[in-house]
């Protein structure tokens, strides 16, 4: 484990501080006579207050339904080798029958993943899916009267509210850290796409947390711990979490289909944007289609490599990124319609692309959509 010497540097200025205070005291003492201890304070010092009250209520009604998530990942190394990946991430147990909600970033990929229950007993999970878009994902144990967690309403949170998150920072379960809702409806690089409409805390968090909930004073889970932002200059890290309103969708899913289905695509590889160049040229603004996916929806809807999307469902897009958010709210079985301009020939059209399931083998995070 390394330590930083920014800590240190407080530790040795924290010490100092102490130091001087005692002397001080001591020369205080010597010139008047302590003031006597208030009756009420003097009281207090032997319960807790209602803020730690209610930070301990939390984790004990909680705490049992954290769960820790370990995972294996094999990869081939640059020359070819098989070479075994671990990781480390938390979960919340959402049913008595072994439901349990994660990170996808923590379970996407896993060869193998095995649960510790809060009472130390370990069993392994299989994964029902997840989606990258919202960096959410299922995992199931075969297992009976589990403890839960009970849902909250992330739609009614408010800026400055009490929270506590609960994980498995650094490998050391059940942390238990307490703190504030810094802000609402952040935005952010996840791993493989731009995270929305996320939580931000100043509650601890740290590579370990991933997967386990953010917890309202009430003990209801109301976010999905997901991210850290630390400044590169050292000083404390913000961390982030996904609504626990937007981890329903899924949920819907796995009762529906068992699973968690994969997003929606077009099925576009590569896509670019308009060079100044071409405009001078008279091309028009849009995305370059740079090339697709044969037999994906698009390709049946007639788009071909090199082709302009200007326009989906009516509203102008230059850029990939103004694509993809449109994109983002799409369901399988959806239509788009699309205005294209083919270079080639100069033809203008409109096509309606039906969206479907990502198929199992696209496992490549920096393809468009």
């Amino acid at each position: 484990m390394r330590f930083s010497r920014f800590g240190s540097g407080f530790l040795i200025v924290f010490l100092f501080g102490a130091l001087v205070g005692v002397l001080l005291s001591t020369a205080a003492g010597w010139l008047s006579p302590l003031p006597p201890i208030p009756k009420q304070a003097a009281a207090q010092t032997g319960g807790f207050t209602d803020y730690e009250k209610t930070i301990m209520s939390v984790a004990k009604s909680i705490g049992p339904a954290v769960v820790s998530v370990r995972t294996v990942e094999y990869q081939r190394d640059f020359f070819w080798e098989l070479q075994e990946q671990r990781g480390l991430g938390s979960g919340v147990i959402i049913s008595p029958n072994g439901y349990i909600l994660t990170n996808n970033h923590v379970v996407q990929g896993a060869a193998d993943i095995t649960v510790t229950l809060a009472n130390g007993r370990q069993v392994k999970a299989q994964s029902l899916g997840g989606d990258p878009r919202l960096d959410l994902a299922i995992i199931k144990v075969p297992l009976d009267n589990l403890p839960t967690a009970p849902m909250g309403d992330s739609d009614r949170l408010q800026v400055g509210q009490l929270v506590v998150a609960i994980g498995n920072p650094l490998g050391f379960e059940r942390t238990v850290t307490a703190g504030i809702i810094s802000a609402l409806r952040r935005t952010l690089q996840g791993p493989t796409a731009e995270l929305e409409n996320l939580i931000q805390t100043d509650a601890s968090i740290n590579p370990g947390n991933s997967g386990g909930p953010l917890v309202d004073s009430s003990g209801r889970v109301i976010g999905i711990n997901t991210a850290l932002v630390t400044p590169s200059n050292g000083g404390n890290g913000i961390g982030f979490a996904v609504p626990i309103n937007t981890a329903r969708s899924i949920l819907d899913q796995v009762r529906k289909y068992g699973k968690v289905r994969r997003p929606p695509w077009m099925g576009i590889d590569m896509a670019g944007e308009i060079s100044d160049v071409a405009l001078q040229m008279g091309y028009p603004q849009g995305v370059v289609v740079a090339s697709l996916f044969r037999g994906s929806p698009i390709a049946k809807a007639g788009v071909r490599p090199y082709d302009i999307i200007t326009h989906m469902d009516g509203k102008r897009i230059t850029t990939v990124d103004e694509l993809k958010r449109i994109m983002r709210p799409k369901k399988i079985g959806d239509t788009i319609t699309l205005t294209v301009f083919r270079p080639s020939t100069g033809e203008r059209f409109s096509t309606v692309v039906r969206l479907e399931e990502t198929p199992a083998w696209h496992q490549a995070p920096g393809d468009v959509e």
